[in-house]
This record gives structure tokens, sequence and C-alpha cells, in this order.
């Protein structure tokens, strides 16, 4: 968890006329990823927001708080600040998510921290899956987009290779020694393996033709939530690559925290128009 010596850095969207009579649900707009910080320095970045198929500006319009957060394990700070991802990269430094969330909410009481969502794309998917398993008890809703589900069914990734060694199999080898092996040093961050822990609400989206995340990687991981007898929703999009994102998937998104989050029925919008 952080200590007194660490610094966490941030924004938190609010939605329009706040009323600090309230209790709002909160978001983590998060992408996690060791190789990047979402933190905006701008007001363009904080209008597009974090990198993913969802932006907390909109969510924050829909009446969310949004928390956007770069954690412990996160680039451009000191290399013992990026460093803490070293075989870290089940928790991808959500644990300072949590802690930055509770911490906002003492001297902010209309942040409500019973109703905590979480959503990201690609590594942000990953991030996701990875909130809803660490911590089952915190997040409530997730909204997962081509994340990864299984490592060990990937291509050889930078982000696990350089940030939490390369894979070792049972036999001592870095090459898997059959088809269905897996690293014992990965074992921390096996999704299929822990999707007993599962507890909230999971939303998975995924394209067909994922040239980046291989559809089979997050097939792994819904293949072992149906064997753990979860519940969960899924978008399998046809003949649709990496970058999915468009009116309908945005709007998934938006309907599935409006409903299962905040306890409401989503509003009758559809998106006109759409620049990604």
């Amino acid at each position: 968890m952080p200590t007194k010596e660490t610094d966490l850095y941030g924004v938190i969207y609010l939605p329009p006329n706040l009323d600090k009579n309230r209790k709002y649900p909160v978001i983590d707009s998060q992408y996690a990823s060791p190789l990047t910080a979402v933190v905006p320095r701008n007001f363009m970045m904080a209008i597009y927001g974090v990198p993913a198929l969802v932006k907390p500006a909109c969510l924050a319009e829909l009446g969310f708080i949004c928390v956007a957060v770069d954690a412990r394990g996160t680039t451009f700070r000191s290399k013992k600040y990026s460093h803490y991802s070293w075989q870290n990269l089940n928790t991808d430094g959500l644990e300072d998510h949590v802690a930055a969330i509770r911490q906002l909410a003492e001297s902010r009481p209309w942040m409500d921290i019973e109703r905590v969502g979480v959503h990201g794309d690609s590594y942000g998917g990953y991030a996701t899956f990875r909130a809803m398993l660490e911590f089952p008890e915190f997040y409530k809703v997730g909204a997962s987009g081509c994340g990864e589900g299984s490592n060990s069914s990937a291509y050889p990734d930078y982000h696990f290779f350089a940030f939490h060694g390369k894979p070792v199999y049972s036999d001592g080898s870095h090459l898997k020694p059959n088809p269905t092996a897996k690293p014992v040093n990965y074992a921390n961050l096996d999704g299929p393996a822990q999707a007993e822990r599962l507890k909230g609400k999971l939303l998975i989206q995924l394209g067909e033709l994922d040239e980046n995340v291989f559809p089979a990687t997050t097939l792994q991981f819904v293949d072992a939530l149906v064997k753990a007898d979860k519940d969960f929703d899924m978008v399998y999009y046809p003949n649709r690559p990496h970058h999915f994102g468009g009116p309908f998937a945005t709007r998934k998104v938006w309907d599935y925290f409006v409903k299962h989050l905040m306890g409401a029925d989503p509003p009758p919008y559809h998106i006109t128009s759409w620049e990604n």
C-alpha cells in the first residue's frame, strides 16, 4: 500500500451541477500500463481522457464521479516508482487506485465508494480483469474492452517480459514445452485459474479479428468463467479488429454502468456522430 513518502497524482471528473448532498457512484478510468501515464497534463488531454473506448468526461456527464490515477509502476517518475511494476503485474498498481479513491472520499462524502466501477481497453481491458479479480470487494462493476485474459496464450509481449520477467516453465525453459503449459512465474496473474474470484458485474467486449489481443486469450478467460459458473456479459464483434470502437460499443459501456452501478434505466440516447 502507499506510504507517507509516496505522492500520487490524479484528476477527478465531476458531474455537471454537482450536488454535495447526494452520493455519486465512482468509476476508475484507467489504462494501468507500466509504459503509460494517463493523468492529463493539459486541457485537451483532459477532454480526450484515458486511452480507452469510453472517456471519463462522458461518464461524468452521465452522473458519475470519474477518477484517473497514475499509480506506482507507471512511467515518467523515478526508477524506484516505475520499477514497482516488477513482478507485480497481477495488481498493476491498482492497490494505489483503491487507496487513492478511499482517501479522496474521506474529504468528499459525495463519493460513494460502495459503488465503484472500473473500465479500460486493450491493456486497460487486461487491468480491468485484474481489478475485478484482485479487489472483488471494492470494484463492483467492470467493463473490459479487448482485454487479454490469459497471458500464457499471448504472443511475447514487452509488458510482461520487461516488467514481470521472461516466462519460466516447469522444466526451467523459457520456451513452451507443450501447447497447454503455463509459466510458473506467471501464476499470480493467471486470469483463467482465478476466475472463481469474480464477484461483481463484468462486461467483456472483443473483436473477432483482433490482431493485437488475440481473441483466444480473452476467450480462455471466458471459458474459465463459464466453468466457474460465474455470471458475466459479453459482446463479440464480427469482422472487427483491435480497435472495434464505435457508437454501439461506447453505448454498451455507458448503459452497463448506468444500469449496474447507478441502478437506473439508461437514457434513450443514440450517438449520431463519432470521432475516435
